[in-house]
């Protein structure tokens, strides 16, 4: 993948820390804004993104992650437009939902067992408009309508079993 990024113009950035980095699934940018949002837990600590935002002169929001189940950002939080989230709070620290709740105007609160079953945060909206999520959510599904927003269920249970879901099969580039 790397030689395919670099092959299209991209540049390759490597942390001189040993601290861990995962990528993707805990960094989430924020709609309409040059803001990343960051997962802090098992798979992605706060001095690897604290030296990202340094070396990219970027703004990060670290949020920290406290539900075992939850182990990347992106099972827990969706941003969907620049004012709007789907989540799940009792996934994150106090501090950190008291963050999101400051920061979005509109905040949808995920079914805690949608959430956990069939990774209904790991939605994707494109155009802040749509969003894309696992089929089933229906409750989730329901509060996204009711927000306005237009859902478009997605058959991802093959992909559930390796621990994602929509937000996990795209790449952003």
């Amino acid at each position: 993948m790397a030689r395919a990024l670099e092959a299209a113009g991209m540049e390759r950035l490597e942390l001189a820390t040993s601290e861990r980095l995962e990528g993707m699934g805990d960094g989430l940018w924020h709609p309409g804004r040059r803001l990343l949002w960051a997962g802090v837990g098992p798979r992605s600590s706060r001095e690897a993104w604290s030296e990202l935002a340094e070396r990219l002169d970027l703004p990060v929001i670290t949020l920290e992650l406290v539900e075992p189940a939850f182990y990347h950002l992106d099972t827990a939080l969706a941003l969907l437009s620049e004012d709007s989230c789907l989540w799940l709070p009792d996934a994150l620290s106090p501090s950190s939902r008291a963050l999101v709740e400051r920061l979005f105007e509109r905040r949808i609160e995920a079914d805690p067992r949608e959430a956990h079953e069939r990774l209904a945060c790991n939605a994707c909206s494109p155009d802040g408009r749509h969003v894309l999520i696992q089929r089933g959510c229906e409750r989730t599904s329901a509060r996204l309508r009711d927000a306005g927003f237009e859902v478009v269920e997605l058959d991802t249970d093959e992909f559930l079993k390796s621990g994602g879901s929509v937000f996990c099969m795209k790449l952003l580039a």
